[in-house]
């Protein structure tokens, strides 16, 4: 029986409904789906593909349920766009968790019913905040977007600004600073590393800049946000300016500011600076698997290819996809068949080989294709 949720699980993340039902009827039988988590595995199933009556039915079947079931049913009727039976049932449940609540502002196309039910919530987190918020942008509702019932005390703007950070939403974050110094709401460190990560994130990297020097304290998480925002809008020689002053302020880096610098590195053509910082990291802490494809994309990017080869045989861990992909496309940018070659004969699958015969093909090596 253990293994039965999990192929139903399977089932419902790739829609095998004929798969799906088979094992229903088989559980039916086996008086399996007397078992909450076999009987809550069905539900799921059925209500992600598109079967409400058949979910409701085992939900109604179940002697026993979890809030996990409850979940399970009510987002079953949200994704059908039965909101009203949805909502009936959410007012029936005793226990209503955080994933509960965003599961039903998410899911509503309807902004006055989950703005009612954003402002009867008891907490609310990054993920409700962005759902109001991209919800009222995706029905044009600007006004409310920037409003959205904020209420002015520093964990509320601080989730705010997180969740106009990765929406990309600047002016919406900027209204919010803005509120902030009007307000008199206190600068403390989380607000000013909200404000800095939204800054960045978005773009504006002048006021990412001079919120950033104006702080009196940073710890890593300016500092990365930084770091990350002007590489990743292409400002590489300034990242790379302020991962040395990190490093020499006393503030240790850490995975994700090396990730950051690295790629800054490769996007930018540093070859010889990323490959000097690489060892510094790597003896600090065991680089992951992220760190080596920066470096294996830095170096294909340059067109060192037996050396990123070279990288990829010598990782204390297998390369995935990614890493392989990196050198890969590099090889069909150089038109670089025996590196690959000698990669394949390693780590290649069908896939690869595609990709193998078709730069033979275009470098007019016909006997390899």
């Amino acid at each position: 029986m253990g293994v039965v949720p999990l192929v139903l699980k399977a089932c419902a993340a790739l829609s095998l409904v004929s798969l799906g039902k088979a094992l229903h009827a088989e559980s039916v039988k086996s008086r399996f789906d007397y078992n909450v988590m076999v009987g809550t595995s069905l539900l799921d199933l059925n209500g992600k593909c598109g079967e409400i009556r058949s979910a409701r039915k085992v939900f109604d079947y179940m002697p026993e349920r979890n809030l996990i079931t409850w979940n399970a049913m009510v987002w079953g009727y949200m994704k059908s766009g039965d909101v009203k039976t949805a909502f009936l049932l959410f007012e029936n449940m005793s226990e209503k968790t955080i994933v509960t609540w965003n599961e039903m502002i998410y899911g509503n196309g309807d902004m006055d019913a989950a703005r009612e039910l954003f402002e009867m919530m008891p907490r609310r987190n990054f993920y409700v905040w962005s759902s109001m918020i991209s919800g009222y942008f995706k029905k044009g509702d600007v006004k409310s977007a920037k409003d959205a019932g904020l209420e002015p005390d520093e964990v509320t703007v601080v989730s705010v600004l997180s969740a106009c950070a990765q929406l990309a939403l600047l002016e919406v974050g900027k209204d919010i600073h803005k509120m902030i110094i009007r307000k008199g709401i206190e600068l403390n460190q989380y607000v000013l590393n909200g404000l800095v990560d939204m800054y960045a994130k978005c773009g504006d990297l002048g006021n990412t800049k001079l919120i950033f020097e104006g702080m009196k304290v940073k710890n890593d998480a300016p500092w990365n946000s930084l770091i990350s925002g002007f590489a990743n809008h292409g400002h590489c020689v300034e990242a790379i300016n302020f991962f040395e002053r990190m490093d020499s302020s006393g503030v240790k880096p850490n995975d994700i500011t090396f990730l950051s610098v690295l790629s800054a590195c490769a996007h930018a053509g540093f070859v010889e600076e990323g490959l000097e910082i690489f060892p510094g990291w790597r003896n600090m802490q065991t680089p992951s698997i992220k760190h080596y494809g920066c470096l294996v994309d830095l170096l294909g990017r340059a067109g060192r290819l037996k050396e990123a080869c070279d990288l990829i045989k010598g990782m204390p861990v297998t390369p995935n996809k990614t890493v392989l992909g990196a050198l890969l496309g590099a090889c069909w940018v150089h038109s670089d068949t025996n590196v690959m070659e000698k990669l394949l004969k390693d780590f290649g699958d069908d896939a690869h080989y595609v990709i193998l015969s078709n730069i033979c093909a275009a470098a007019e090596r016909w006997e390899k294709s």
